[in-house]
């Protein structure tokens, strides 16, 4: 607050709007950390890098601003660019393109609401805009801004209603259903992040959505990390501001949670733009959930998951707690026994290569 107070004292000199502004974004906190971590990256290691430590450079920025149609005919593409390059710190590297954490995300967020709706905002502080063109106070000015584009138009499946939908009976009967096997592949993952067995983390997540082939079949990486968030008690809004500092095990799921987290991947794309949960999307959602369950249950019986008990640390097991600053260290896919996957759009390059050889071949010998 003291830091968009100092931003935008010469925008907003009735403090009364800056007092409203300031209570819709805090109405909005939930929604808003969800859009930014939708379009949020962390550079190489962005996968398995804390919550807090997403950031937004300049083409995830664009493509929030394409999706949510922010550029108007008096506040163009440039325009936003600059916004947000203004807003950015120095890149350390020359080649790096300018890149927000959460707080400077909130602050870009409203100065373009704020410029969007006043063209001539540059030309009023100095006294010269035209006096029949009145000024769009700043909280009018966000408000429209989150309610009629970033929160409309962004695409996300509403928070509520996915909660809505994961505790539907039909979905609650499944994860019942499941409960048994999956208590098994939560205590394998969390036994290698606490003496006490107790969370499993968002790298843990990934894992095994990887391993079960489900990520790149029908969710985004990106998308199970929205998951993992929804799921955190605060919706991991407490992360956010953390940042790099946050070690990966600090925001960690227990059983519950971690079922839940997989029925938001699983009816993530249910929930779109419905305010009430109908018969046949609950229907739809419980059998998404008995499927991505049932995945995780036969990827357990054919071993998929058996070579994560083999690197827990001496002091680990001798019930001492994880030194400061170490995080899970997860086998890579290379070592977890999968089953072929059969030839389709999910396919490796690799079979694709070794098909194309060998069609290449029998048209040869054809022509021979």
């Amino acid at each position: 607050a003291a830091q968009l107070k100092n931003a935008f004292a010469d925008l907003s000199p009735d403090a009364t709007a800056f007092s409203r502004m300031l209570a819709t974004l805090r109405t909005s906190y939930h929604r808003l950390a969800r859009v930014f971590r939708h379009f949020a990256s962390a550079g190489p290691g962005w996968r398995d890098a804390p919550l807090g430590a997403a950031t937004v450079g300049m083409r995830e920025w664009l493509a929030l601003a394409k999706t949510c149609r922010l550029a108007t005919r008096s506040y163009d593409r440039a325009q936003l660019t600059r916004a947000f390059a203004g807003s950015a710190p120095e890149p350390v590297d020359e080649l790096a393109e300018p890149a927000v954490n959460w707080a400077q995300f909130v602050h870009v967020v409203v100065l373009v609401a704020f410029e969007r709706l006043n063209p001539f905002w540059s030309e009023w502080l100095l006294g010269d805009a035209p006096g029949d063109v009145p000024l769009v106070p700043i909280d009018e000015a966000v408000s429209h801004l989150l309610d009629e584009q970033l929160f409309a138009l962004s695409d996300l499946a509403d928070r509520d209603v996915l909660l809505r939908l994961c505790n539907n009976e039909r979905v609650m009967s499944a994860v019942a259903l499941h409960r048994g096997p999956l208590e098994k592949v939560f205590g394998k993952y969390a036994a290698r992040n606490s003496p006490s067995a107790t969370e499993v983390v968002m790298a843990d997540v990934l894992h095994l959505l990887r391993a079960i082939s489900y990520v790149p079949a029908r969710l985004s990486a990106a998308g199970m990390r929205l998951a993992f968030a929804d799921s955190l008690p605060d919706g991991g809004v407490e992360s956010l501001w953390h940042g790099e500092a946050a070690v990966a095990g600090a925001y960690g799921l227990d059983l519950d949670a971690f079922c839940e987290c997989l029925c938001r991947c699983a009816v993530s794309k249910l929930a779109a733009g419905h305010s009430e949960v109908a018969p046949a999307t609950a229907e739809a959602a419980a059998q998404l959930v008995v499927e991505i369950f049932g995945e995780v249950q036969r990827a357990n019986i054919r071993g998929a998951f058996d070579a994560l008990g083999g690197t827990v640390s001496p002091l680990r097991k001798s019930g001492g707690a994880r030194p400061a600053g170490e995080t899970p260290t997860l086998p890579s896919l290379t070592t977890v026994k999968l089953l072929p996957v059969a030839a389709g759009p999910n396919t490796s390059d690799a079979a694709d290569d070794e098909l194309l050889r060998n069609e290449r071949g029998s048209a040869d010998g054809r022509q021979q």
